[in-house]
């Protein structure tokens, strides 16, 4: 009794901590969350599908996924919230936020892309500020390569950032924490098709060239020829 109980709280436990993503399958976009502290509370979510990414070859070998996200493009279900990040993260002074993977052999990013579950090791650069971060991440391969679904949480003032809020503050503000979530393609990453390729992708092109080719295609066989060719 007492170890069913055990096993069944562990269960409701595995079950509640799962994330799930914000973006549905074939998406290649970044998006933000934080919590809202105001009478009613609620979280703030944005997206931003106007992402580049490449994988960049280092000097010294080795290669790192790069990915740049205009903080312009960003964009919730409140276009005042919008604005107030934007000032927040003073988007003048910088327009863009990047992503740069630490540097893998390609070896190494080979193993690690055949995972269903990687942390990603990389920082994120925004302004003066380089933050460290590891990024949980869930790996799904697809036709055409891989996707990569992460979630990490960094508190604004590692950014050197004050939360945004709305009145002063007086009708609503931003709790301490910023989640960043991403939702990536691996061939929309330039560069990405030697590393992150599907490894039955081949098989897949002859597959569809060869459902090209049925008898319907073929000349037609006389078969009054074929008759005679058969009486002598």
């Amino acid at each position: 009794m007492i170890r069913t109980l055990i096993a069944g709280i562990l269960l409701a436990l595995g079950s509640t901590s799962a994330r799930a993503s914000m973006f549905d399958a074939g998406k290649h976009c970044v998006g933000y969350k934080f919590r809202m502290k105001s009478l009613f509370g609620s979280n703030v979510s944005g997206k931003n599908c106007d992402v580049s990414a490449q994988l960049l070859p280092v000097v010294g070998g080795g290669y790192q996924v790069e990915v740049s996200v205009p903080v312009s493009a960003f964009e919730s279900n409140d276009k005042d919230w919008d604005q107030e990040l934007r000032d927040a993260i003073k988007e003048s002074e910088q327009p863009d936020i990047i992503f740069r993977s630490k540097i893998l052999s390609e070896k190494d990013w080979k193993q690690q892309v055949q995972k269903p579950k990687i942390d990603l090791d990389g920082e994120v650069v925004f302004g003066n500020k380089t933050i460290p971060v590891t990024v949980p991440c869930n790996v799904s391969k697809v036709k055409n390569g891989i996707e990569v679904d992460g979630a990490t949480s960094v508190p604004f003032e590692k950014f050197g950032i004050t939360p945004p809020k709305k009145g002063g503050g007086l009708i609503a503000k931003a709790e301490s924490n910023l989640e960043i979530h991403f939702h990536l393609l691996s061939d929309k990453i330039l560069g990405a098709d030697k590393l992150f390729s599907a490894p039955e992708k081949d098989k897949d092109i002859i597959k569809d060239a060869m459902k090209k080719i049925d008898d319907s295609e073929l000349p037609a066989v006389d078969e009054n020829v074929e008759a005679k060719k058969d009486s002598n």
